[in-house]
């Protein structure tokens, strides 16, 4: 016997807006010349591109997407604040 079951996602039942997702980057160490970054990120862009790379990645589950540094770098940025407030709304300590 199988059963269909669905439930009601977080966003659907107590907390509408909310997302939580799974993502990679590529970032290089802080001072990377920016030619050397725009390198990097054009070899990644390009390799994202491939139709081999994009069926790789479905057969995952996953999407691809790319960005410039600078929006990768706002997004970092963005997760780090956004995670920080719900550390900080749910009291959530470090263990000793």
């Amino acid at each position: 016997m199988f059963a269909n079951l669905s439930a009601p996602t977080v966003a659907e039942s107590a907390l509408p807006g909310f997302a939580a997702e799974t993502w990679f980057g590529i970032v290089a160490p802080a001072g990377t010349p920016a030619d050397i970054r725009s390198k990097l990120n054009a070899a990644a862009r390009e390799s994202l591109e491939r139709d081999d790379t994009r069926a790789r990645f479905a057969g995952l589950g996953m999407t691809t997407g790319s960005s410039s540094p600078d929006e990768l770098d706002a997004y970092i940025k963005s997760e780090i604040a956004k995670w920080s407030q719900v550390i900080t709304d749910a009291n959530i300590q470090a263990l000793d």
